[in-house]
C-alpha cells in the first residue's frame, strides 16, 4: 500500500519592516522585482530565466531579478549575466537564513525547473500570496492551476517562459486576486498543520489493534 502525504509549509505573517528594508537596501524603489529561490543547479534552469528576463527588460525596463540561493552553477550563471548585459539588473543573493523575507519582498515569483517533486520554495511563495510563474512539471502541475493561482509554461521553452512573464507583468491588476487564490490553495491543502494531522492519522491507523 502507498500513502502519499505532500510537503507542507507554515503560514507565517510577513514582516513588512524586513520587506521594506530589503527593497530599499537593494535599490528597488517602486520597480518590479522578479525572483527565484533555489540552489544554482542545472535542474533549476536559471539560464532559461536569465534569457527570458533579458527579453522582458525590453518591455519592462524598470524590473529587477533576484536569484536567492547558491550552488555549482554560480560561476556559469554570473558569466551568462555579463554576456546578456544584465549585471546591473540581476542580484545574486546567495544562501539566506531569511529566504522567506526575500520571497515576501518579491512582486512575482518564477520557478522554471526542468523537473521537480513538490517544491517548497513555490509553496512558500504561494503561502506569502505571491503570483507564481512555473513550469508544468511533476508535482507543480498538482499545485498550480494555470491562470487561477499562478501561470504554467512548458519546461525548457524560453519563448513560452518569456511570453508568460510578459503576460503576468501586463496583468498586474490581477496579482492580488492570483495571490489570494494561491494563499488559499496552500492553506487548504498544503499547510504544515494539515500535513502533521495526516501523519498522525497514518501512524495511528498503522498502530491500531485492527491492523
Amino acid at each position: 500500500q502507498v500513502c502519499v502525504i505532500p510537503n507542507g509549509v507554515d503560514l507565517v505573517e510577513p514582516d513588512p519592516a524586513a520587506v521594506a528594508r530589503l527593497r530599499a537596501q537593494h535599490g528597488c524603489g517602486a520597480g518590479t522585482v522578479l525572483g527565484m529561490a533555489a540552489r544554482l543547479h542545472p535542474q533549476k534552469a536559471h539560464g532559461d530565466l536569465l534569457q527570458a528576463f533579458r527579453r522582458v527588460l525590453d518591455r519592462f525596463p524598470d524590473t529587477t531579478l533576484w536569484l536567492i540561493g547558491d550552488g555549482p552553477e554560480h560561476t556559469r550563471l554570473a558569466a551568462l549575466t555579463r554576456t546578456l548585459n544584465l549585471t546591473d539588473r540581476v542580484l545574486f543573493a546567495g544562501d539566506r537564513d531569511d529566504a522567506r523575507d526575500w520571497i515576501t519582498a518579491l512582486d512575482l515569483f518564477v520557478h522554471p525547473s526542468y523537473f521537480e517533486g513538490l517544491p517548497l520554495a513555490v509553496l512558500e511563495a504561494m503561502a506569502a500570496g505571491k503570483p507564481v510563474v512555473a513550469t508544468a512539471v511533476d508535482g507543480v502541475t498538482g499545485l498550480i492551476t494555470d491562470a487561477v493561482d499562478g501561470w504554467l509554461v512548458p519546461a525548457g521553452d524560453v519563448e513560452a517562459l518569456t511570453a508568460a512573464l510578459l503576460r503576468a507583468l501586463g496583468q498586474r491588476d490581477r496579482w492580488p486576486e492570483i495571490g489570494r487564490a494561491a494563499q488559499e490553495r496552500v492553506r487548504r491543502d498544503f499547510s504544515a498543520q494539515r500535513v502533521v494531522r495526516q501523519y498522525d492519522e497514518l501512524f495511528r491507523s498503522v498502530a491500531s489493534p485492527a491492523r
